[in-house]
């Protein structure tokens, strides 16, 4: 198995989840964070799911917080993603965040690194406008907990390449993951599916049923 250099731009909970499935993996990590107390909370997250994940994963059966923690670093400088495969951008849904995040960047990113959007339901394709090389720029969906849901969605921007598309898919088979690609479009395949329950749900409470 390729050992891969991945980036995980924001460590919330699925920022956390995924920085933990991939070092779980054996890959080495870096984990962006926005300053040093959030770098301390994402660790914090990352050290209690590795307590927990034993319970649920043959793959975590005898693996420590501490042996987790070996493969992971943290950082408060977007710089940090120069050298990475894959990063992975994970902040939260604020779509004048993102656009600021993307443009530093731009910067620093190598140009043969795949840069996955980590959203539910911001179209990959404005991502990609706020990134200096949209062809560079690729939807991937990962749910939580990561380390459990190993099917992924894949969206395809109007500008993402065909090569960043066949690097992506290679990169997530190394992790592990099943990907199925689908176009931009609102909520991708799984929220648009799984918001009608949802709405029929609340819908059930409303009429008193």
């Amino acid at each position: 198995m390729s050992k891969l250099k991945i980036a995980v731009v924001g460590g919330g909970n699925i920022g956390s989840s995924l920085a933990f499935d991939c070092a779980l993996r054996g890959h080495d990590v870096v984990v962006i964070e926005k300053d040093a107390l959030s770098c301390e909370q994402s660790k914090e997250r990352i050290m209690e799911i590795a307590n927990y994940a034993p319970l649920f994963s043959p793959l975590a059966k005898g693996k420590t917080s501490e042996m987790i923690l070996q493969n992971i670093v943290w950082a408060q400088d977007l710089q940090a993603v120069s050298d990475c495969e894959l990063v992975v951008e994970n902040i939260t849904e604020n779509i004048e965040l993102k656009q600021a995040v993307y443009a530093q960047m731009s910067e620093f990113i190598a140009p043969h690194a795949v840069l996955a959007a980590n959203t539910s339901c911001i179209p990959i394709t404005k991502l990609g406008s706020f990134h200096s090389t949209p062809a560079q720029v690729i939807g991937v969906h990962f749910m939580n907990p990561v380390y459990l849901k190993p099917t992924v969605e894949v969206i395809i921007g109007l500008n993402t390449s065909g090569q960043t598309q066949e690097r992506c898919l290679e990169l997530l088979s190394i992790l592990g993951k099943n990907a199925v690609v689908v176009k931009d479009g609102p909520g991708f395949v799984s929220n648009r599916i799984s918001h009608l329950f949802m709405n029929e749900a609340a819908f059930t409470v409303q009429d008193g049923v």
